[in-house]
């Protein structure tokens, strides 16, 4: 699995170059902050070094002050994450010959794919601190034969926290907790740590262990690193996720839903129900690592809504009804938004449903993220007093929504299932409506900001 850690980043001399690499290290390219298009591998030029391949594209960046670099071939959309190309990405310092190759910050993996959004294969390396004087090699490798591709470096002038993260698992009590090992606070004299799971927070104001959590082994936490004095400093570093197997595993364990996002992995899971009857109208079958989820209707008919958009493998969901052993495929998806699957289907408000989720083969599993949501047929949804309506969800074109009262001074944001801020505006009606057409099918989380609270719901774009 891959991740992505994304900093808030101040691009400087940004530009737009066509540009190729040399073919060794020692006629390597010197770039700046800013994209390059069309960078393509000579293949047979058997340059290769700390990617241990055949042949490879190479550029230099000298740093000439003290900050971190980033660097990514998801670029060419509005959402970053397009390349078709499946990139290899890394980044050393020393001599040619003897380069050190760099720990490309991600937890548990390494730095080359970023297979996440829409089944894309492109590379990123974030917040790479780099030093005043100091030259930094960058190897784009033939490893998986790449085409032409584009990529970005981009630079912010600051020097983060250094530190390791691991996971330490307690799989008796279905949890985890994650150790930071801190090295040096940079420029900082203390680091606020925050996860995106509960309101806890570690203050850490030396080097040293820290321990944060624990969180349930069904979930994937983000955690925030905020700088005391400067935002370029600032790192989100995603995503931890526990090595259990997962407590859901066997069809008799699966997890009772209600709406809302359910977070999951099934790198360490089993196959289970392997004997299911295929979903001929997609020829579904299980047969790679599973988990189960289940939901009883509320005695109305109800459209039911089931995604699997944002998880971080190729994956394929299939609805069933039934006991073990005697299972009946009623539903079930295997592309949907990219190569993430979802469904959405009618209730008739008294069946119970068991949805499995898997990848897409045998080889395909890892971290997934499961959306259920409901809406009542014939029915006119009720506005609670202390949330707001959101419609219609899915969405196609036009979100509306309706605030439960008058509030000063309010604006909503549009974020990614990655974080990343898509749009903003202010507004002044507490009835509303945006156009989100030009938004790529997947789940988005929808903010209200307002002098008086905060409003936040989960869409999702058709």
């Amino acid at each position: 699995m891959k991740k992505l850690a994304i900093l808030p980043i101040l691009f400087l001399a940004y530009s737009t170059y066509s540009q190729n690499g040399g073919d060794t290290c020692s006629t390597a390219v010197q770039v700046f902050p800013g994209s390059y298009s069309n960078t393509t591998i000579s293949g047979g030029s058997n340059g290769a070094e700390m990617s241990g391949g055949a042949s490879s594209s190479w550029f230099y960046y000298d740093a000439t002050e003290d900050g971190v670099i980033s660097i990514r071939s998801c670029v060419g959309d509005s959402q970053w994450y397009y390349q078709l190309e499946d990139t290899d990405l890394y980044v050393g310092t020393g001599s040619c010959g003897s380069l050190t190759s760099l720990p490309l910050r991600d937890v548990q993996g390494t730095w080359d794919d970023f297979d996440v959004v829409q089944g894309e294969y492109c590379s990123v390396a974030s917040n790479i601190p780099v030093a005043t004087g100091t030259r930094y090699y960058i190897e784009w490798a033939d490893t998986y034969n790449p085409g032409s591709f584009d990529w970005e470096l981009s630079f912010a002038p600051c020097r983060p926290i250094s530190y390791s993260a691991s996971v330490m698992d307690d799989c008796l009590n279905d949890q985890f907790t994650i150790s930071i090992n801190v090295s040096d606070l940079g420029t900082a004299s203390n680091y606020t740590i925050a996860n995106s799971y509960n309101a806890n927070v570690t203050n850490i104001n030396s080097t040293g262990n820290y321990v944060v959590g624990p969180f349930p082994d069904i979930v994937l936490v983000t955690l925030d690193f905020v700088h005391d004095s400067n935002f370029n400093c600032d790192i989100s570093d995603t995503p931890y996720f526990s090595g259990c197997v997962p407590s859901n595993d066997d069809f008799a364990n699966a997890i009772a839903v209600t709406e809302g996002t359910y977070y999951g992995n099934t790198t360490n899971a089993t196959i289970d129900e392997a004997t299911a009857p295929i979903y001929l109208p997609e020829d579904l079958i299980i047969d790679a690592p599973n988990t189960w989820y289940t939901y009883t209707g509320s005695g109305n008919a109800e459209s039911v809504t089931v995604s699997l958009c944002g998880s971080y493998y190729d994956t394929s969901l299939i609805v069933y009804t039934g006991t073990s052993g005697n299972l009946t495929p009623v539903y079930g998806n295997d592309d949907f938004c990219g190569l993430q699957s979802q469904i959405t289907f009618t209730s008739d408000g008294i069946t119970t449903y068991y949805f499995t989720v898997e990848g897409f083969d045998v080889d395909s599993f890892g971290i997934y993220s499961f959306y259920f949501g409901t809406a009542t047929l014939g029915l006119e949804e009720e506005l609670d007093q202390l949330t707001f309506k959101l419609s219609p969800n899915p969405v196609n074109t036009r979100l509306n929504f309706i605030l439960p009262g008058s509030y000063s001074n309010m604006q909503y944001e549009i974020f990614d299932i990655m974080g990343k801020r898509i749009d903003n505006a202010s507004f002044i009606n507490s009835r509303h409506s945006i156009d989100v057409n030009a938004l790529s099918k997947g789940i988005y989380l929808f903010k209200i900001i307002s002098d008086e609270r905060v409003f936040l719901k989960r869409f999702i774009k058709n």
